[in-house]
C-alpha cells in the first residue's frame, strides 16, 4: 500500500501532471521505498537491544533453576493473606516474586479470585500454601477457610511476617482465640505447621521468614522463600542430588549483597 499508491499517483502523473507533480510523486514513491527497507530492520535492532530483567539462578550453574508443577496443580504458590490489613504487603511481594523469576505461578486474589466459595479448590491447586500475617488474619473467616483447607491436604505451608517478634506473639494469641469451631484441625496443628515444628522459636530453617522491605534485604527474603518453594517441588523431592544441591549451594536473587572484601582493618560501633 505504501508503495502502490505513489506508483499509481506517478503513473497518472505521467499523462496529466505537471512536472512539479511529477517529480514529487516520485520523491514520494522514493521515501516510501527507503521506509519499506528500514522501518523493518529498526525494529529488529530494538527488539535486540532490549533490557531483560534479571533473574533468579543457581549458584552452580548460573542456570535458572526449574519450575515442574506437581501433578492437579496449576500454581506453585497459594498466597493467603488479610484483605484489610495485609493486602498491600502481599500484593508487593507477589509481584516481586514474579518479576525475578518467570514462569513462577501464584494465586493471588486480585489476578485468580472469581468465586469465594471455590477458595478451597484453589488452595488444593496449589503446591505450596504461603501465608503473610498481618492483624487480623485469623479472625477473617476466609483465611480461616484457607489455612484449615492447607492443614488438611497436608500442603507444605510457609509463614510470612513484616515485623518484630511481637507480630509472631500476636499471631499465636490470635490463632488461639478464632481456631475453635468445629472444622478446625486445632490452633496447635496449625501453629506446630507455621513455626516448622517448633513453636517456642521463629530461628528454624523452616521456620517464619521475616519480610523486609528495602534492596538488598528483600533480596535476601526472596531467597529464603524461593528456596522453600522449590526445596517442595517434584525436581527436588524426587532427586536426592538435585535437593542437595539446592540445600547446599543455594540460588542467586538479584540485589543480593554478594561477598565483600575488606582491604584494611575496620572498626565497628554497637549500641545496645
Amino acid at each position: 500500500l505504501v508503495v502502490g499508491i505513489p506508483v499509481m499517483l506517478l503513473t497518472y502523473g505521467q499523462t496529466s501532471a505537471s512536472y512539479f507533480t511529477k517529480t514529487a510523486l516520485i520523491f514520494l514513491a522514493c521515501v516510501s521505498m527507503l521506509l519499506l527497507i528500514f522501518v523493518p530492520k529498526i525494529c529488529d535492532i530494538r527488539k535486540s537491544t532490549k533490557i531483560k530483567a534479571p533473574t533468579v539462578r543457581m549458584l552452580s550453574s548460573g542456570s535458572a533453576p526449574p519450575l515442574e508443577m506437581p501433578e492437579k496443580c496449576n500454581f506453585h504458590i497459594f498466597m493467603s493473606h488479610a484483605w484489610g490489613t495485609g493486602q498491600g504487603t502481599t500484593h508487593a511481594i507477589t509481584r516481586k516474586m514474579q518479576l525475578f523469576f518467570p514462569g513462577l505461578k501464584v494465586w493471588l486474589d486480585v489476578d485468580e479470585l472469581q468465586d469465594t466459595s471455590k477458595l478451597e479448590e484453589s488452595v488444593s491447586a496449589s503446591a505450596v500454601f504461603v501465608l503473610f500475617y498481618s492483624a487480623g488474619y485469623f479472625q477473617s473467616r476466609n483465611c480461616r477457610r484457607e489455612i484449615y483447607t492447607a492443614m488438611k491436604l497436608k500442603k507444605p505451608t510457609i509463614l510470612l511476617y513484616f515485623g518484630d517478634e511481637s507480630v509472631l506473639n500476636k499471631m499465636k494469641e490470635e490463632c488461639i482465640e478464632h481456631c475453635v469451631c468445629s472444622d478446625s484441625p486445632g490452633s496447635e496443628q496449625i501453629l506446630k505447621e507455621l513455626f516448622g515444628g517448633n513453636v517456642d522459636s521463629s530461628d528454624t530453617e523452616s521456620g517464619p521468614i521475616q519480610w523486609l522491605n528495602e534492596g538488598s534485604f528483600s533480596a535476601a527474603a526472596l531467597n529464603r522463600i524461593y528456596c522453600r518453594v522449590l526445596a517442595y517441588l517434584p525436581n527436588y523431592q524426587k532427586s536426592q542430588k538435585n535437593y542437595h544441591i539446592l540445600e547446599k549451594e543455594g540460588i542467586i536473587v538479584p540485589g543480593e549483597l554478594s561477598a565483600v572484601s575488606l582491604h584494611s582493618p575496620v572498626t565497628l560501633l554497637v549500641s545496645e
